[in-house]
């Protein structure tokens, strides 16, 4: 793993997004057309939010970001209705902010998970049968 990046969660990475750009750190693929959510974070291709650590905010995602992923999929679209109050305060402002950030990173997973077919388990064992019967020779060409 490259130094550069400081992983505060499997699903939440944290780094200077000038290291990025200079090429330092080429484990991270941002996702075209959301290679920015905001100035202060980020999404891949596989679903991992990434903090920018230039941000002045960045202590503070630090603690509230991993909070909010603790949330499940009933809990956010809840409180992304309740987002459309008169008047927000800076607090509230940023809390629902992060939660919508939390909302893509989960729907660009979903989609980078979809991707992958997913084998069974009768069709694993098939599998490592096949592979069994290849190793002892069951499976030789009979010419």
């Amino acid at each position: 793993m490259n130094p550069n990046i400081e992983v505060i969660t499997p699903e939440l990475w944290a780094v200077n997004s000038g290291y990025i750009k200079a090429g330092w750190i080429r484990e991270l693929s941002p996702v075209p057309g959301l290679e920015s959510v905001n100035k202060y974070a980020s999404l891949t291709n596989d679903g991992i939010m990434i903090l920018k650590k230039e941000s002045e905010f960045y202590p503070i995602l630090k603690q509230l970001v991993p909070k909010i992923m603790l949330h499940t999929d009933e809990e956010l679209q809840l409180c992304h209705k309740l987002n459309h109050k008169a008047v927000l305060d800076d607090y509230e402002k940023l809390y629902f902010n992060v939660m919508e950030w939390e909302i893509e990173r989960r729907r660009v997973r979903a989609d980078y998970l979809n991707r992958f077919p997913r084998l069974t388990l009768k069709s694993r064992i098939k599998k490592l049968l096949q592979k069994v019967g290849e190793k002892i020779g069951y499976y030789q060409n009979s010419d």
